[in-house]
């Protein structure tokens, strides 16, 4: 888990600290994924729908992740709509 009140990394030690920080977090989170992936396979399951099941379980872990999702990808939209142009600022 990332910590809010720590700053970001200013020297490359720092930043490979956090990276391996971050893997070392993920590595039983890609251990269940694997184990999924596999029981997924012998029973025959398609990988869109594996991988359907995985984002909608996700989804449901965090009810305001698709709302968080959906507002950034808005707001990536409006940004490049208005470096082209084609949406004023207000």
């Amino acid at each position: 888990m990332k910590d809010a009140t720590r700053t970001p990394p200013t020297t490359p030690v720092e930043a490979g600290a956090d990276r391996l920080q971050a893997a070392v977090e993920l590595d039983p989170i890609r251990r269940h994924l694997a184990a999924a992936a596999r029981l997924a396979l012998t029973r025959g399951v398609a990988v869109d729908d594996f991988m359907r099941a995985a984002w909608t379980t996700l989804m449901d872990a965090d009810p305001g992740l698709r709302a968080r999702l959906e507002a950034e990808s808005l707001l990536a939209q409006l940004a490049e709509l208005r470096l082209r142009g084609q949406v004023g600022q207000a």
